[in-house]
């Protein structure tokens, strides 16, 4: 990778944090992929307790506020997760699409088959920053960890994963 990668942190001053060039692989971005899935849950569990608020009795205005508040975080953390990985998709698929260009046969490359980068090695017995056990990445798309609620889909629904029993923790 030749793009920098905006990291799910700031720096202590509030600035933005990069990760410049890499594969992808290394243990800054296994950490960065472990915050941000992390994030990903706190967000999915607010959007569960927001439904909860808005569903239910009648709600004070601190917790309606404080439910405000929460989500306006979760919301800004994710915007930049969809930014950061936007813009390495964007990457990504330029570097497909120039891997067509090279072939002698036309026919493209690995990546053109899907198999994208190599998975990053993770250690098994190492759990990530908050705790929780970390994945390998297999392909560009990562491997979900926990239950996600779909796009559009309704509080309370079953989440996407739960048939297999994977649990959210």
């Amino acid at each position: 990778m030749d793009t920098a990668r905006l990291l799910p942190w700031s720096s202590p001053e509030g600035k933005p944090c990069y990760l410049i060039g890499g594969t992808g692989t290394g243990y800054v971005s296994r950490l960065a992929d472990r915050v941000e899935a992390e994030q990903m849950d706190a967000a999915a569990e607010c959007i569960e307790e927001a439904g909860d608020v808005l569903s239910g009795r009648a709600w004070t205005p601190g917790e309606l506020h404080l439910l405000a508040v929460e989500l306006n975080v979760h919301l800004a953390r994710i915007h930049r997760v969809s930014e950061s990985r936007g813009a390495r998709l964007v990457q990504w698929e330029g570097e497909r699409d120039g891997d067509d260009e090279g072939d002698e046969d036309g026919e493209g490359g690995v990546d053109d088959a899907g198999g994208g980068y190599a998975p990053a090695e993770d250690f098994p017995d190492r759990n990530g920053p908050e705790g929780g056990r970390h994945t390998s990445r297999t392909s560009p798309r990562a491997r979900l960890g926990a239950p996600v609620r779909p796009a559009g889909s309704v509080p309370g629904a079953p989440l996407k994963g739960a048939a297999r029993g994977s649990s959210a923790r």
